[in-house]
């Protein structure tokens, strides 16, 4: 599965964004698609950089994408499936 959006969460009615303290015009960039997010087609996240296969702003990114575990068989069987090299 792949998420246009940052995958952040609503936690005790608070942005999760909000919670990890996420620069404002970060927040304000996702939150247009994040009121959407489930309408929107599956595509990489916005975050994510097509040159470094990385994420652009990983130091705030969201706990779905903390518990995912970088190289593990998961995150390559999805890199492969979405033509995304590793």
């Amino acid at each position: 599965m792949q998420t246009p959006v940052p995958p952040f969460v609503v936690i005790d009615g608070q942005h999760e964004a909000k919670l990890r303290n996420v620069p404002e015009g970060l927040i304000a960039e996702i939150m247009p698609s994040w009121e959407i997010r489930f309408n929107l087609q599956e595509n990489p996240c916005m975050w994510f950089d097509p040159e470094t296969l990385a994420c652009q702003h990983y130091e705030h990114r969201p706990q779905a994408c903390r518990d995912f575990e970088i190289n593990c068989s998961s995150c390559h069987s999805i890199r492969d499936r979405c033509g995304i090299g590793s």
